[in-house]
């Protein structure tokens, strides 16, 4: 699978069968789908001068430090064990991992240490009742919402430090934005993706290479 880069200084018309947009995973998966089924009249647009979307790093301190995508989330499908296929190259390019426990969690504020985990581990019950409430009301085609207004209906409003740390950490931290700017819906749509499709294994990448090695 050949894929040409053209600056815009290189300008032309191309003419082909399929335009795949960005060169993220999402594209670079696309783009080799339609590789191995016999369709090879196509081009793949990114913007970029590399590969790999939001699989970018750069170096700190002598190491390799991950920009954005950091994690390779769910390994496998523990009931039909089809394996995640980032997981899969993973295995292939023998990328360096450890395994992430957000569980083993120590708090603080701005005394120092302080252990508010019973604050954190309500609003993970509340995030999980939001998910909930969420499938409802996509079964019932019902009007979405702000994950935070499901928040409030489910009882929770983050009004102490300790509430909005907790909110964070499991929101904010995972979707790359707030509560009020995300919708219901699509936040557990992609909840089920990740954690429903696949099993709950976190693996954090390491690999001085570079996690876009894949």
């Amino acid at each position: 699978m050949l894929m040409l880069f053209v600056s815009q200084h290189d300008a032309k018309t191309i003419k082909t069968k399929v335009v795949v947009l960005g060169g993220g995973m999402a594209g670079v998966i696309a783009a080799r789908a339609l590789y191995e089924n016999g369709v090879k009249d196509f081009v793949l647009v990114e913007a970029e001068s590399d590969l790999g979307g939001r699989m970018k790093h750069t170096k700190f301190a002598g190491y390799t430090v991950e920009l954005e995508a950091n994690w390779i989330q769910g390994t496998m499908n523990t009931a039909t064990y089809k394996e995640n296929p980032i997981w899969t190259l993973t295995k292939k390019y023998n990328l360096l991992n450890v395994a992430s426990n957000l569980d083993d969690l120590s708090t603080y504020d701005q005394n120092g240490y302080t252990d508010y985990r019973d604050v954190q581990k309500r609003y993970d019950d509340i995030f999980t009742k939001v998910l909930a409430d969420a499938g409802t009301r996509l079964k019932r085609t019902l009007v979405d919402l702000s994950f935070d207004e499901g928040q409030c209906l489910a009882g929770w409003k983050a009004q102490t430090p300790q509430e909005k740390v907790a909110e964070l950490f499991t929101f904010d931290f995972e979707y790359a934005d707030t509560p009020a700017a995300s919708s219901m819906i699509e936040a557990t749509v992609n909840y089920n993706e990740t954690y429903i499709q696949w099993n709950e294994d976190d693996l954090f990448c390491i690999d001085q290479q570079g996690f876009n090695i894949l």
